[in-house]
């Protein structure tokens, strides 16, 4: 299987913020190393050193979009690459080049859009926000979905098997879970 670049998942789905769960459940061809990075620090370097393009990419919204004849599901999803809250901190990125579909970019902000884009790809080749590690059979990685970049190495899939399987959890669910534990006090009788 051929390297697979940093991207987080379900960009083009309305419940992007996701705790995904990456099980390894067979591990014996040769490279596959998973890439981890943490986008919320690539994204406040990005916006340290670059601050209008970084507000270029936090006000400009793309499309994201997967087109799925054997699941016959399309889903498509229009949001910036940044999303911000009201004091301007990052809280979700929105990253998946091959499910990215810019159609909506007024021509005369295409060429700058594009200059703010490229810029922040070279943070994503850095090898200082990479982490590598292989995945053996029984590891399952969780994390937050639209903090943290994961990818692979490519792996020669003559030399063994590989089988990992992906699921997810919406974020809310667990925020849902959190609100009980503060809040249960004002709606159950003591």
């Amino acid at each position: 299987g051929a390297d697979i670049s940093a991207h987080n998942d379900n960009a083009y789905r309305d419940t992007s913020n996701l705790l995904a769960f990456l099980h390894c459940i067979e591990s014996q061809a040769t490279g596959g190393e998973s890439i981890l990075m943490d986008g919320f620090r690539v994204a406040e370097d990005f916006q340290r050193d670059h601050p209008n393009y970084f507000q270029i990419l936090a006000e400009t919204p793309i499309q994201f979009q997967k087109f799925n004849t054997t699941q016959e599901i399309y889903h498509r999803r229009e949001s910036a690459l940044f999303e911000l809250n009201s004091q301007g901190k990052v809280i979700a990125i929105n990253f998946h080049p091959f499910r990215t579909s810019n159609w909506n970019i007024p021509f005369e902000k295409m060429e700058l859009y594009y200059e703010a884009y490229r810029a922040f790809l070279s943070y994503l080749e850095n090898p200082g926000y990479i982490y590598t590690f292989r995945l053996e059979p029984g590891d399952c990685l969780v994390f937050q979905n639209v903090r943290l970049f994961h990818g692979r190495r490519a792996f020669d899939p003559t030399s063994g098997t590989r089988h990992l399987q992906l699921t997810y959890v919406e974020w809310d669910y667990f925020w849902g879970k959190e609100n009980y534990k503060r809040f249960k006090h004002l709606y159950l009788n003591s």
